[in-house]
């Protein structure tokens, strides 16, 4: 009798150790995959993105359940924000903590704490000529060029009963934690260069400005640098660590550098 009960006991055992080790195994491959799709879903929904890739990492992966992650990769492509188009975004974040309950229940992605948090956003050409010809409203934008660390700004402007070719060449530069402002600084009219005093006489320096909307992001960013690189625009973005709500750059903030981007996008 005894002995039987033992042998039960002993199977019992061996069974909630079988079952364990499934749960472990299992929620190795299932955990990390199953809040991807959920973090990706809801950051589709926030900047209505065409495709979002998402990679988690946490050591075990059962404390994925708690809210940790370890690290958390994001790629977005297409994303909007406000009427503005990027092409590209990404985020390379280590050590959060998660709301789980809010993420599970309401599908909303709330971090309460992020050791790091690093993020590029990417503008091509396209993305910048869309975005003047559609807020630029005295003249119009036919064209956005990025060369040599500089934009090249083509358009018109009404003059008289006319409308005259107009080439803007100028740099990026940070105005605001969220908004990089185009700062013109070469004009040419009809393929004539203008003395720069003239400048102002064309150019309305709030049209250029390129704000990035970030209040509904899990976590508040600030832009810390731009570069432009290949064609391309890009603005580098860490965690807001406060009170920059109003902007600490000088007023002719912090333009473009000429260093390799890095990141491999």
């Amino acid at each position: 009798m005894a002995s039987r009960m033992a042998s039960k006991g002993y199977a019992v055992s061996l069974v909630l150790v079988a079952v364990a080790a499934l749960v472990a195994v299992g929620g190795q491959w299932f955990l990390p995959g199953f809040f991807e799709r959920l973090v990706a879903a809801e950051m589709s929904r926030m900047v209505k993105a065409k495709t979002v890739d998402v990679q988690i990492t946490t050591v075990p992966p059962y404390r994925l359940l708690s809210g940790s992650f370890d690290t958390l990769r994001i790629d977005i492509r297409g994303a909007k924000f406000g009427e503005l188009a990027v092409s590209g975004f990404f985020i390379d974040a280590r050590g959060l903590d998660v709301d789980v309950r809010e993420l599970l229940a309401r599908r909303k992605f709330v971090i309460s704490r992020v050791d790091r948090l690093q993020s590029t956003l990417m503008l091509t050409e396209g993305d910048l000529s869309d975005y003047f010809t559609r807020t630029v409203t005295k003249g119009r934008v036919t064209s956005v060029r990025l060369v040599d660390g500089k934009a090249i700004v083509a358009g018109s402007v009404p003059f008289l009963s006319t409308n005259l070719d107009v080439n803007l060449i100028g740099s990026f530069a940070i105005e605001k934690p969220t908004t990089v402002r185009f700062v013109p600084e070469e004009l040419s009219v009809q393929r004539t260069l203008l003395p720069k005093f003239l400048l102002n006489n064309f150019i309305v320096k709030e049209a250029f400005a390129v704000p990035i909307r970030v209040e509904d992001l899990p976590v508040p960013l600030q832009i810390t640098d731009i570069r432009v690189e290949r064609g391309r625009l890009f603005m580098f973005a860490e965690k807001d660590s406060g009170g920059n709500d109003s902007g600490g750059n000088d007023p002719g903030g912090k333009e473009t550098s000429g260093k390799e981007s890095g990141g491999g996008y």
